[in-house]
């Protein structure tokens, strides 16, 4: 029999005895069910069937039975209606409550609401050992199988600690389930789970006149109802103050109440872009007072036809701060995006100078008269591919925070979804699956033991690797509160991994997965999900250990490494000749012909073509990206083939391109070259400088290759080339490290077959975080052309992440002398397109096509320095602070100068340490670049704007 109770999950008085009452016994139902007619009621009850089915194969039917589980509420159930003093359920709340109680031989799972009721079944089913603790049923953990199932006494008041309770996500059947289980309360329209209803989001962009049904025929029709800026009437936001806009929108409201009386929030949000009118009549208000005041007047307006109804709106963007003007608090739920908080530290830290600058804006909201909701982004902090972000302890003291302060809605976001058909640790919300999962449980109690909540999850999903797996979420988070700040969203995770990874943590959690995976080999559900979580944690110290080696890799001081590289078995197929498995976007320049015997092989012929142009219609030319991915990764690998030259053919030569670029490491060149013929085998590399060719090895051969197929074997691993001819080693030798490429290219018709690239494994690519400025001692003169000598003894950087479609070539050189920072960048494109509309200073320059740069002089994270310039060098500067706190009256003493020529637009910066501050022994500046143009959106690191995370870091060396 499964008499269990846990107790401290619940707030309220639990009693449990040792009286049982049945629910099975023998395979044998011995209760039945009595509910309301609710739709959440009925959910709780097929919900209730279903897992009793599961864990004891008995069908609980409609008739009698000796015990009785009543469901509902004193509105939905007289048997509840009739118990309420006894249930705690008389009196009105005004958030979720429930109880579960035992009284005879009936339980009783009851709530001020049929949610509610729901709600109490599902902590029934909690008593007896179930848990939920990700969406899907790969994340649902019942009983073992048994025939026998009871509860003893139980006495169970419970109340929510907030009325609204929200993982913010799109619609999705396993997420809500996984919400409703855990007792939460998203805004949205779920009826089977009667959580509140609400539409919309960033809702201005769906609501238009009734002769438009988008917002671009809306912007055709009635112009003079968007935002005018420059002088321009744009799309990207309304004309807050022209009254025939807001005919407009009340027209749309009135329409929508009619048409939905049955939801209870209307999302009232501006489209989500930073631009807003600057008409005469707008201009005459703060941005924030003129959103507000628009939306005010919606909500006061609607009041006369549909008085009552409730609204959704969000401090955000240009609408962040406190309006001058008084809301209807009453019917507006107003919910503070909290993008500027750091998510790295508690509130009660007082190191931390980030977070009391969230706090004191929540408190400008309470004293202006609105309690705001708290609208997060804490599963938000990194772009690109999943990693685990710590942070339970963070949240679970920020929940009691705002439970402190009476703050009735807590929200953060958690949209991508759980994908079965691809690995889990691919997934992000599958990573950050204990996370999601405690903030679940802390949303109802915020009182809630979050290391009771671990130690429980582990227990439940890593077995007999429980205790392995709770000292690495302990590890992580408490590595994950030391260094370093985090705000804002969509940061890479290689700006926090210094801050967060080191090698003492690597030397602690590797021998755990060890442990753990040991343990689970007999479960294979746990070692399924040890595993996942250990290919996680390999991305947080991959990277961590690519940072530390790769520069030592290309002084060549890690010979042990290397070693072990050089005879490594080869390890992930990149590429294979199998036509059935080609890259995705793979572009096909070879034909499939068949031997003599009738094999069938992949042929290519490059006969005829110039010799110039072979390098650029080889095999796999054009192929890099799908082999190596967005972008060529900086990785081991090897590449094979068969070959074999025609018999009647005198000249011969199959010519491979391996590895390129180099600018990372000081040896910028265009690539890695082997060259195979009947007698000869050569390597070598021609640098960019000079184009200088360096040799790497030559081999003759004493006898030519013989008639027939032979094998090539081309092996670039770190600082290192090894060629092997039918299993013989020809030559190996020093070689820079550079991006993986791959081109297969011939002078004179060869056969080839059975072309493959596996990966060498080993420490993935080092990321682009750091550069040391070298001093000079003449300053480059600005012309804006950059065509100072003295550039070129600067730091070049030639690689910029893209995130927009067109992805143009961006050059920077960076450099300083004992009294400024000069930074000059060439933008490369098509000429034609780049827009220069801005022309006087603090103008908009950043909507041309312009550079931007972010400047923290004293390493804070939080505060820096806004410039910006476009192609005509025209500037504008603003201080500026974490979540985009732009604050435009600071003019600093700054220079720039800048061209146009046919291919490319430059600009100088000339950076006094006078108006910036002068370097101090020890800390870094930390500086973000950005190129940004129509569809155009570069950095030097990541791609993100306005993340000091994401900021790269500058070192003020002494050398020249």
């Amino acid at each position: 029999m499964i008499k269990k109770l846990l107790t401290g999950f619940l707030t309220g008085s639990v009693v449990f005895s040792l009286s049982a009452l049945d629910i099975v016994t023998d395979g044998i139902a011995r209760i039945e069910l009595e509910s309301g007619t609710a739709l959440p009621e009925k959910t709780a009850v097929n919900e209730f069937k279903r897992i009793i089915k599961a864990v004891t194969g008995s069908e609980i039917g409609n008739g009698k039975a000796p015990n009785k589980l009543v469901i509902g509420t004193p509105e939905t159930n007289p048997a509840i209606a009739k118990e309420a003093v006894f249930l705690g359920l008389d009196k009105k709340q005004d958030t979720d409550v429930f109880a579960l109680k035992t009284k005879g031989n009936i339980i009783y799972a009851a709530g001020n609401n049929p949610r509610s009721a729901m709600f109490a079944v599902f902590e029934l089913l909690e008593q007896l050992g179930c848990r939920w603790f990700w969406p899907g049923k790969d994340g649902e953990y019942l009983p073992a199988a048994t025939k026998n199932l009871s509860v003893g006494d139980l006495n169970i008041n419970s109340r929510a600690a907030f009325a609204h309770r929200h993982l913010m996500s799109h619609p999705n059947k396993d997420k809500e389930l996984f919400f409703a289980h855990n007792k939460m309360n998203p805004m949205g329209n779920s009826p089977a789970y009667g959580f509140s209803t609400s539409w919309g989001g960033h809702s201005f962009n769906w609501i238009f006149p009734e002769d438009c049904k988008t917002i671009d025929e809306y912007f055709k029709k009635y112009p003079e109802q968007f935002a005018l800026n420059n002088g321009i009437r744009v799309i990207n936001q309304h004309c807050y103050t022209n009254p025939d806009t807001v005919k407009t929108f009340l027209n749309w409201i009135d329409n929508f109440w009619k048409n939905h009386p049955e939801i209870e929030y209307l999302t009232l949000s501006a489209r989500d872009t930073p631009i807003y009118c600057k008409c005469p009549d707008c201009s005459k208000y703060d941005s924030s007072t003129l959103y507000f005041q628009f939306v005010k007047k919606l909500i006061e307006e609607t009041a006369k036809k549909h008085p009552g109804k409730k609204y959704n709106t969000i401090a955000y963007s240009f609408y962040l701060n406190v309006p001058k003007i008084k809301l209807p608090a009453d019917n507006l739920n107003m919910s503070y995006c909290m993008y500027n908080r750091c998510y790295k530290h508690k509130f009660s830290d007082q190191s931390c100078p980030v977070n009391p600058r969230a706090l004191k804006a929540v408190g400008e909201w309470r004293r202006a008269g609105i309690n705001p909701a708290i609208y997060g982004y804490h599963f938000d902090i990194f772009g690109g591919d999943p990693v685990l972000t710590p942070i339970t302890p963070i949240v679970a003291e920020e929940l009691r925070w705002a439970k402190r302060l009476g703050i009735n809605y807590w929200a953060t976001e958690y949209h991508a979804g759980f994908n079965l058909k691809k690995p889990l640790q691919d997934s992000r919300p599958f990573v950050n699956r204990f996370p999601a999962y405690a903030i679940a449980k802390l949303l109802w109690n915020p009182g809630l033991d979050e290391k009771a909540l671990l130690s429980e999850f582990c227990k439940y999903t890593f077995g007999n690797g429980a205790g392995e797996m709770e000292q690495y979420y302990t590890l992580m988070q408490e590595a994950w509160q030391k260094d370093g700040h985090a705000s804002y969203y969509f940061s890479n995770p290689a700006s926090q991994v210094d801050n967060v990874i080191s090698r003492e943590l690597i030397a602690k959690i590797d021998p755990l997965f060890e442990s753990a995976l040991k343990k689970t080999e007999k479960d294979p559900r746990a070692q399924r999900l040890v595993k996942a979580d250990f290919e996680g944690w390999k991305r947080w110290r991959d990277l961590k250990l690519s940072r530390d080696n790769w520069q030592e890799i290309a002084k060549g001081n890690m010979a042990d490494r290397l070693d072990y590289l050089k005879n490594a078995k080869p390890g992930e197929v990149l590429y294979s000749a199998d036509l059935t498995k080609k890259p995705e976007g793979f572009m096909e320049t070879c034909s499939v012909e068949k031997d003599a015997d009738g094999t069938p092989y992949i042929a290519y012929r490059p006969q005829r073509n110039a010799k110039g142009q072979l390098a650029h219609d080889g095999f796999l030319y054009g192929n890099h990206p799908r082999i190596f991915g967005r972008p060529c990764n900086w990785i081991n690998y090897e590449l094979s083939f068969r070959f074999r030259f025609p018999g009647n053919q005198t000249k011969n030569g199959i010519f491979v391109k391996v590895r390129a670029g180099g600018e990372r490491f000081g040896e910028d060149f265009y690539a890695l070259d082997v060259s195979i013929n009947k007698r000869w085998i050569t390597g070598s590399y021609r640098l960019k400088a000079g184009n200088k060719e360096v040799p790497i090895a030559r081999k003759r051969l004493n006898e030519e290759l013989a008639e027939g197929w032979h094998k090539a074997e081309i092996r670039a691993v770190d600082n290192w080339l090894m060629v092997k001819i039918d299993g013989q080693l020809m030559f190996e030798g020093k070689a820079p490290i550079g991006r993986g490429i791959i081109n297969l290219c011939s002078y004179q018709p060869v056969d080839v077959a059975d072309i493959a690239v596996h990966e060498i494994p080993s420490p993935s690519l080092a990321e682009r975080w750091h550069i040391k400025v070298p001093l000079v001692t003449t300053a480059p003169a600005l012309d804006g052309k950059g065509t100072d000598p003295v550039w070129k003894q600067g730091c070049q950087i030639r690689s910029f992440m893209n995130r927009g479609p067109v992805k143009p070539k961006t050059e920077a050189v960076v450099l300083r002398t004992d009294k400024a920072l000069y930074i000059k960048v060439d933008c490369y494109g098509e000429m034609e397109k780049v827009r220069t509309n801005q022309m006087e200073r603090d103008d908009d320059q950043w909507k041309d096509d312009c550079i931007e740069l972010s400047i923290d002089p004293n390493n804070t994270r939080t505060d820096y320095f806004y410039l910006v310039t476009n192609s005509a060098g025209v500037p504008y500067d603003a201080l500026a602070s974490i979540g985009m706190n732009i604050n435009k009256a600071w003019n600093g003493k700054w220079k720039t100068a800048a061209s146009r020529s046919a291919e490319k637009w430059t600009v100088e910066f000339e950076l006094p340490f006078k108006t910036f501050g002068e370097p101090k022994p020890g800390v870094n500046w930390l500086i973000g670049l950005n190129r940004s143009g129509e569809n155009i959106r570069q950095s030097w690191t990541d791609g993100s704007y306005h993340s000091p995370n994401s900021f790269r870091t500058v070192q003020m060396t002494e050398e020249k």
